[in-house]
């Protein structure tokens, strides 16, 4: 459903894009596809080698190594809980 949400996206949207490797294919996709329409992105990701890092208009890294077959994420979680609070506190 990222297609048909990245395709809906007008000039005044922001993508945020979250992943980690394995990069998941929806969301490098989601970001290809917007960045090629001149949509903003917001990527949070590991590196600045990272497929959402490339195009991204603003990057946040975080630390999201593990030895698990699971990596935390509750960074990454924080991290956007912050962000839509204080977008949210602008409007």
């Amino acid at each position: 459903m990222a297609g048909q949400q990245v395709a809906n996206m007008s000039h005044d949207d922001l993508l945020i894009a979250i992943a980690f490797p394995p990069y998941s294919s929806p969301v490098v996709d989601a970001v290809r596809d917007a960045g090629m329409r001149d949509l903003t992105i917001l990527a949070i990701t590991d590196s600045p080698a990272s497929p959402l890092a490339i195009g991204a208009r603003g990057v946040f890294y975080v630390d999201a190594e593990g030895s698990a077959p699971f990596r935390p994420i509750s960074g990454a979680i924080g991290l956007t809980q912050a962000i839509v609070l204080r977008i949210s506190a602008m409007l």
